[in-house]
């Protein structure tokens, strides 16, 4: 069976994404699924900030805000049940960078200025694609860098990781605001007053607009990051209160997932078919929920920078290209750093050789066979403090499809988790008296796994 082709139209006075297969203009229909499409020649890889899967309504959440350009996007995708990030966002943005876990490339935790920089040793996703033969097309990251710059070119840090084209923020807007941020394209700075979400989009579409087919351009949104603020009105619709210096940031922040959403809209609805229908389309969470976000029966003090679910399970969302049987579900667990390897597969099958020691495992198998088993026997979530080393405050999560393993390095305690039980994380089995049988079984096989693999780095 072939894949689908993928086209958007417009619905409303919002650019809500309508997800369709292309048969003559009608609607998704079974028949559909058997046309051939085009070959995959595009990556658009997007990346949230801060919104974990608690923030997608197509994940099942009715508190979260409408997302109807992602709901669409997964109805007609494959959409991710059990992907992880790392609990923190540079630690995941290197992670999808260079296919390799943080305790080797030395990025654990938030980019700090005096945190020493993703090293120019590591072979980024854009130099693994220059080495092939058959992908020759130009690369760029549109949005937020935050892997340093000090001693890897400074404001042309992204470009010497491989990026053909940059325009965006290398950190946190942190005490900037969303119309009042420092900009850099391609090593310039300029003071921009945009809506950063809007500049974004924009930057984006007008980059594959001059583009011919062959291309990977990764979005990496500042949105939904602090600070907490009113987006455009034509943007949301929440109803927000007047901002007070230590008010609720829960309204601002929905409405800015939200925008978020909507701008994704407008971008999808403005590229041409014909250069939708030979593009994958990824989205992604850098890392979970942050406090000011969650709302029960998620905890506050399990979110962002934890390795407790609500921290680290992020949305995952694919569609396009090589997808059959949209509108799935795949149950097995899966991480971020797999876009390195799936990316690669994708755009420069056979022909891109991943270095060694990568821990990426390609996704494609789920996208192309509803009945691929699992790539993976478990999936690992770290971090650590300062980037660079692994210094301290090292913690370790490692989980397969039922049960989940918490490893503090700095206390040496472990907590257990029955994940199908108990989703919350609620009871610490080792917390709880003795282990079953199975149970201890599966603690020892997590707790070998673990070690085995951090003993290699």
């Amino acid at each position: 069976m072939t894949a689908p082709v993928l086209v958007f139209a417009t619905l409303g006075r919002r650019s809500t994404a309508l997800l369709a297969l292309l048969v003559l203009g009608a609607p998704p229909t079974a028949a559909a699924t058997e046309l051939a499409a085009p070959a995959t020649t595009n990556v658009l890889l997007i990346v949230a900030d801060d919104v974990g899967i608690d923030k997608i309504r197509c994940y099942g959440f009715p508190t979260a805000p409408p997302t109807p350009t992602l709901d669409t996007l997964a109805l007609h995708g494959v959409r991710f049940e059990n992907a992880w990030a790392n609990p923190a966002c540079s630690a995941t943005r290197a992670a999808m960078l260079t296919g390799r876990y943080g305790f080797r490339t030395g990025v654990g935790y938030v980019q700090g200025a005096d945190c020493p920089a993703l090293k120019l040793s590591e072979t980024t996703l854009p130099e693994l694609l220059a080495t092939s033969a058959t992908f020759t097309g130009p690369t760029a990251l549109i949005g937020k860098w935050h892997n340093g710059t000090a001693g890897v070119g400074e404001l042309l840090a992204p470009n010497q990781a491989g990026f053909d084209h940059f325009s965006g923020i290398l950190g946190n807007l942190d005490a900037e605001s969303y119309v009042d941020w420092s900009k850099v394209e391609n090593g310039v700075a300029s003071s921009a007053t945009n809506y950063i979400t809007t500049d974004q989009v924009d930057e984006a579409l007008a980059w594959i607009g001059q583009q011919s087919p062959g291309w990977f351009c990764q979005l990496s949104l500042s949105a939904a990051h602090a600070p907490f603020m009113a987006p455009p009105p034509h943007l949301h619709t929440q109803q927000l209160p007047a901002p007070t210096p230590h008010g609720d940031a829960l309204p601002f922040y929905d409405a800015t997932v939200q925008a978020l959403d909507t701008e994704l809209g407008r971008l999808l609805t403005t590229l041409a078919p014909a250069t939708l229908q030979q593009t994958l389309v990824i989205f992604c969470g850098d890392n979970g929920t942050p406090p000011e976000g969650v709302q029960p029966p998620l905890d506050p003090s399990k979110a962002k920078l934890t390795l407790y679910e609500p921290g680290i399970r992020v949305p995952l969302i694919v569609a396009g290209g090589p997808v059959v049987q949209p509108n799935r579900v795949v149950p097995h667990v899966a991480h971020v750093i797999d876009l390195y390897a799936t990316i690669a597969n994708v755009l420069a099958p056979g022909t891109a050789t991943q270095p060694s020691g990568v821990d990426s495992v390609s996704l494609l198998p789920y996208l192309s066979s509803p009945a691929a088993g699992a790539q993976r026997a478990y999936v690992y979530s770290e971090g650590f403090k300062f980037n660079g080393t692994v210094a301290w405050g090292w913690k370790q999560a490692l989980r397969n499809a039922r049960y989940k393993l918490i490893r503090s390095i700095d206390t040496a305690t472990d907590e257990f988790y029955d994940l199908g039980s108990d989703p919350l994380e609620q009871n610490d089995l080792l917390a709880g008296g003795a282990l079953s049988a199975a149970e201890q079984r599966q603690y020892r096989k997590l707790a070998a796994s673990l070690g085995m693999l951090v003993a290699n780095p």
